[in-house]
């Protein structure tokens, strides 16, 4: 009876342990989808100044941007 309610705790400690990694993975997930919704609000919205150079500059910052955060997350 013992060895089976050991057992028991190492199986509860590592599903504990496997839903902790899997809610930080899907927390880390959720920041970067919000990150890429401000940056995306950042890079769209605009003066009425602004010029379509100005524009077009920052849009392709943004995507540079983006490339590189998809590449980070990735290959992190």
């Amino acid at each position: 009876m013992d060895n089976l309610s050991f057992s028991n705790i190492i199986f509860l400690i590592l599903i504990l342990y496997f839903l902790y990694n899997i809610l930080t993975n899907i927390k880390k997930i959720v920041d970067s989808i919000k990150f890429i919704f401000l940056l995306l609000i950042e890079a769209t919205t605009f003066p009425k100044s602004d010029t379509l150079s100005n524009k077009t500059n920052k849009l392709l910052c943004w995507i540079i941007l983006q490339v590189i955060i998809i590449i980070w997350y990735y290959k992190g």
